[in-house]
């Protein structure tokens, strides 16, 4: 018997999102992804929800930004991890470095660079 319960990796278009379009470790988008499946709140669940939609529609077309700008825009994912602080699913510490990585590539009108 394990003394943590194992936790299921994050989808591969997740892992994508994360680490190749973010540029995160994949520390942080495995924590991310967790504190999502964890979550209650609706922006959170929309979120992860939106992901697993994508995971099952996923082909190799262009990168994810591009495919939702809505439920997957930065300010949504800015309000998701505000959301994971308050309901105690994310550290506030790495929540920001997150932010800061989403920022990076959020233009000055707020949608994502080069969608």
């Amino acid at each position: 018997m394990a003394l943590w319960p194992r936790r299921d990796q994050a989808p591969l278009i997740w892992r994508e999102f994360c680490e190749g379009w973010l540029k995160l470790s994949r520390t942080k988008s495995e924590d991310w992804w967790h504190a999502l499946c964890a979550a209650t709140w609706s922006r959170p669940v929309a979120v992860r929800s939106a992901m697993v939609y994508r995971t099952a529609l996923h082909d190799g077309g262009p990168p994810l930004p591009a495919l939702d700008n809505q439920t997957l825009s930065p300010a949504q994912l800015i309000g998701s991890l505000e959301d994971l602080i308050q309901e105690g699913r994310l550290g506030p510490l790495k929540a920001r470095r997150i932010e800061e990585a989403v920022l990076q590539r959020t233009d000055v009108h707020g949608q994502w660079k080069g969608a």
